[in-house]
C-alpha cells in the first residue's frame, strides 16, 4: 500500500478503518443524524436509560409471575412507558423489552412537531423551539430536547407574541 497523501492522510487521521466494526458507533450516529440530536453524548444517555429499562424487566421476568413484587413492578413499569409515549399498549413486560433509544427519539419536541404537522423538518422544528415560539400548556419551551409525554402533546401550541401563530391565525381567517 502506498504511502497516504497529505490531504488524505488528514480526512482519515481520526478513522481507524481496521477496528470500525467493533467501535459500535454506527448506530449512534445514524440515529444521531435522523433525529437531528444536538450531540452523540445525548444517545448515549437515552441508550443507559434503554439499558436500565431491559435490565429491570429482565430482572422482573426472573420472578414468578404471581409474585406480588412483579406484578406491582410491572404495572408501574407499563404504565410509566406507556404515559411517556414510549410503549403503544400495556400488554405486557414484552412491549417493554423492546423500548429502542428511537422510541425515545421520537418523543423528542422537534419530531413531535414534524409528526403534527406544525413544520417539515427537524431543523426547523429546533430552530424554531430554540427562538421561543412553541408553548406548550403556558409556558414556553426553549429546550428542543425535552420528552413530551402523551398528556403533553395536546397541549402543544404557538407561542402568544410568535410571528408565526399570527401567520397561521391570518390564514385561516380567525
Amino acid at each position: 500500500m502506498r504511502k497516504l497523501r497529505y490531504h488524505e492522510y488528514k480526512l482519515l487521521k481520526k478513522d481507524n478503518l481496521y477496528e470500525w466494526r467493533r467501535e459500535n458507533h454506527h448506530r449512534a450516529y445514524r440515529v444521531v443524524r435522523r433525529y437531528y440530536l444536538p450531540t452523540p453524548e445525548l444517545y448515549h444517555t437515552y441508550n443507559q436509560f434503554v439499558g436500565k429499562v431491559t435490565a429491570l424487566v429482565s430482572r422482573l421476568k426472573a420472578l414468578d409471575e404471581s409474585h406480588p413484587v412483579r406484578v406491582d413492578r410491572t404495572a408501574k413499569l407499563l404504565n410509566k412507558l406507556y404515559e411517556l409515549g414510549v410503549i403503544n399498549t400495556k400488554t405486557g413486560l414484552d412491549a417493554c423489552a423492546n423500548v429502542t433509544v428511537s422510541a425515545l427519539c421520537r418523543r423528542r419536541l422537534p419530531t413531535v412537531l414534524v409528526r403534527n404537522k406544525f413544520v417539515e423538518r427537524l431543523s426547523d422544528a429546533v430552530a424554531l423551539i430554540k427562538a421561543g415560539h412553541v408553548r406548550i400548556g403556558p409556558q414556553v419551551v426553549r429546550d428542543p430536547n425535552l420528552l413530551v409525554t402523551r398528556s403533553m402533546e395536546d397541549l402543544i401550541t404557538w407561542a402568544d407574541d410568535s410571528k408565526i401563530r399570527e401567520i397561521v391565525e391570518r390564514y385561516r381567517g380567525e
